[in-house]
């Protein structure tokens, strides 16, 4: 059963009314409201390799693997480093175009160029460097849509807020903040 987002994040300037979203009972997973922000990303921008870290209780794997396998094309792999979410996970994506890996994110490598990826892994040198290592390597494809979460400048994500700032400005890449509880950051990849 949902409950509204303030239970874990509370007003702020940034959002006032957290309670306009849901979230369930674990705190790591991503509002839902969120969740269907990324599976629409996935019907709006088809893309064949879809990249998630940070899976956490699989929540936004099923309801993306759900989206490709209704697009008909595209897969989705998603990085988790704790074994019993990655098991989880597995579990519930069962049959569905979706390739759960259980390690470090920053030792995994996306097995071809990256159409769009969510970010969600742990803190923020984790995320940072997920996304730097992948444009150092190559690893996105021109046009590709990254979405950071987590980005939100309260309850102590001023951290990634700080080394995405740096990233995108070491990068040229812009993007866009999302007034969400917790906040959302889309990258455009040139």
């Amino acid at each position: 059963m949902s409950s509204t987002e303030d239970r874990w994040t509370p007003p702020s300037a940034w959002c006032p009314n957290p309670q306009w979203w849901h979230s369930g009972d674990n705190p790591e997973s991503a509002e839902e409201e969120i969740t269907a922000l990324v599976m629409a990303l996935v019907y709006a921008t088809q893309p064949e390799i879809m990249v998630e870290t940070g899976t956490a209780a699989g929540d936004t794997a099923l309801a993306c693997g759900r989206a490709l396998h209704a697009n008909g094309h595209g897969h989705l792999w998603t990085v988790e480093i704790d074994e019993d979410a990655a098991k989880q996970a597995r579990e519930l994506v069962e049959g569905l175009p979706v390739t759960v890996e259980c390690m470090n994110s920053l030792d995994w490598n996306p097995p071809g160029p990256i159409d769009l990826a969510w970010i969600d892994s742990g803190a923020a040198d984790v995320r940072a460097g997920e996304i730097r290592k992948w444009a150092i390597d190559g690893k996105f494809r021109p046009g590709a849509l990254v979405a950071v979460h987590d980005t939100a400048p309260n309850m102590g994500r001023e951290r990634l807020t700080a080394a995405l700032a740096g990233l995108l400005a070491d990068l040229g890449w812009q993007s866009v903040p999302l007034r969400t509880p917790r906040g959302i950051t889309l990258i455009a990849v040139p």
